[in-house]
């Protein structure tokens, strides 16, 4: 009776265990997934304020966007006139 007990314990306490670190990762995906896309968010701005060229996508439009051009940033949008881009839409100009 007792071996039946201890293996019965054993197998729920695995399954506990493995659902229990399934749900952590599930928790734990989303976060990370934030905290990267803040800080790439972040990296843009900074190269913004650094006089770097932004090359920004919407859609079929490509549009390059620096300070020279008098883009002005504005909580996490550039804007120009009526022109409002998001940052996240942005990525620094390669060098060709």
């Amino acid at each position: 009776m007792n071996e039946k007990r201890r293996t019965k314990y054993f197998i729920v306490n695995t399954k506990v265990e493995i659902e229990f670190f399934i749900i952590i990762i599930i928790a734990l995906i989303p976060i990370a997934l934030l905290y990267f896309h803040l800080n790439s968010r972040d990296e843009i701005i900074n190269d913004f304020n650094n006089n770097k060229i932004l090359t920004c996508t919407t859609r079929e439009l490509i549009l390059e966007i620096s300070k020279e051009d008098n883009y002005i940033l504005d909580g996490y949008y550039f804007l120009k006139g009526k022109t409002k881009l998001p940052v996240s839409k942005c990525e620094v100009k390669k060098d060709n």
